[in-house]
């Protein structure tokens, strides 16, 4: 989960590429001399924002318009590779927004909808939306990513992406 988010990966795009890409490699390749079992990637469902169609699923093609998505999915087709070549169990998760509490008022976080608005009702007393009201977004609580995680964890589940919204 540790890596650049949208607005570092559209100001640093050089960069974010690097910490996104290339550090997952160096990352899987840790986790394989470490004897890990399965590595589980956290992945964007943006990776499908260039889609013209309304319902996705995971046998949609991926079509980013943005770096994050682009550098998400470059790491994701690491991973894959990695997974053919070495018989290493993975699984990429296309995630959509997660409603969970920040670790720490510090966290660069408050820009997130959901976050901004918990932000907004406890310091303002009153919500508003800075975007257009029509805009739709689904949101999933962490606790169900974390069951799924478990889920995945626990029982042998073969290689797959998984779209989590």
């Amino acid at each position: 989960m540790a890596g650049p988010n949208f607005e570092i990966s559209q100001k640093f795009p050089k960069k974010s590429k690097f910490d996104r890409v290339n550090l997952t490699q160096s990352l899987l390749k840790a986790a394989k001399l470490g004897g890990v079992k399965k590595f589980i990637y956290f992945s964007t469902i943006h990776v499908y924002d260039g889609n013209e169609e309304l319902r996705i699923n995971e046998k949609t093609p991926p079509k980013p318009i943005d770096n994050y998505s682009k550098f998400h999915l470059a790491a994701e087709k690491e991973i894959l590779k990695f997974s053919e070549d070495y018989d290493f169990k993975i699984h990429i998760l296309r995630l959509t927004n997660v409603i969970g509490y920040p670790t720490s008022k510090d966290t660069n976080c408050w820009h997130l909808v959901s976050n901004d608005f918990f932000k907004q009702a406890v310091t303002e007393s009153q919500i508003i939306i800075n975007s257009s009201p029509l805009t739709k977004i689904d949101f999933i609580p962490i606790s169900g990513l974390c069951k799924l995680i478990v889920y995945l964890l626990k029982n042998n589940v073969k290689n797959n992406i998984i779209n989590v919204n």
